[in-house]
């Protein structure tokens, strides 16, 4: 009899502990992917890492989005600047930069800063009845400089976790896979296949459930997925390089003038 009492109590105190465990909260994870060969190359070569931009923060910049109305806007996806005055504010753009920069230095142990050479770009996929997206976007890297300290940083708007929501997939340790080369195709596709199959380079889908925001070395090359949601697929990209390193300039981002949008709200 004192066994078995002994026995339910020491079921109930263990039971106790798995309650206690289940109501602390999460920790925070974070992922790093780097193709580092000796403690001389910087930790960010290579770098892939996801973390959750602030609440607060997603609600403001989903607040005032450009929304696309114009029927010409018929690509897979289109860039566009930000327009500070309409959309996301340039108080709000710096304050995203900092969350960025303290995830680097205090979860990925980035002992650098990173700048930002514009106010951010929005990267839009028009709802279906805009575009009918048959395929993704190109294979392609975000700059072609060889220096290591550009990284590009996407932070996902909307209902990701819906399977017609276009993601992107990566392509881990490719940023030294033909540098030079800035979109994918022909050849050069055939070469990053034969990479992928020998297990030289690595695909690697964003987390997009688990996480708003990816930051990744800019050399990486990604593609979009197609976007089947009937609604619009908003991303807020922004461009940062380490202090110092000369300022990128891209080429494709437009401007979204009223004829082609409005400004609109999102569910975040």
């Amino acid at each position: 009899m004192v066994r078995t009492r002994r026995g339910a109590i020491r079921q109930q105190q263990q039971q106790q502990q798995q309650q206690q465990q289940q109501r602390r909260p999460a920790r925070h994870r974070f992922h790093i992917i780097t193709s580092n060969i000796n403690n001389n190359t910087p930790i960010y070569d290579g770098i892939i890492t996801h973390f959750n931009i602030s609440k607060k923060n997603i609600i403001n910049l989903s607040n005032n989005i450009p929304v696309m109305k114009g029927q010409k806007l018929r690509g897979p996806r289109q860039v566009f600047t930000n327009d500070t005055t309409k959309y996301a504010s340039k108080s709000l753009f710096e304050d995203i930069v900092r969350e960025i920069n303290t995830h680097l230095k205090y979860k990925c142990k980035i002992d650098a800063d990173f700048v930002s050479s514009d106010w951010g770009n929005w990267v839009l996929a028009p709802r279906t009845n805009l575009c009918n997206s048959r395929h993704g976007g190109d294979t392609h890297r975000d700059t072609t400089s060889l220096e290591v300290g550009y990284l590009t940083v996407l932070i996902l708007l909307g209902k990701r976790e819906e399977d017609e929501y276009g993601g992107v997939t990566f392509y881990g340790n490719s940023q030294d896979i033909r540098p030079e080369v800035g979109t994918f195709l022909g050849n050069d596709k055939h070469y990053l296949d034969r990479q992928i199959d020998a297990g030289v380079v690595t695909e690697e889908e964003v987390r997009k459930m688990e996480y708003n925001c990816v930051v990744f070395d800019s050399r990486l090359l990604h593609f979009s997925h197609k976007h089947t949601q009937h609604m619009q697929r908003t991303v807020f990209s922004i461009q940062l390089n380490e202090e110092g390193l000369p300022l990128l300039v891209q080429d494709e981002v437009t401007t979204l003038s009223d004829e082609d949008g409005y400004v609109g709200r999102i569910e975040y």
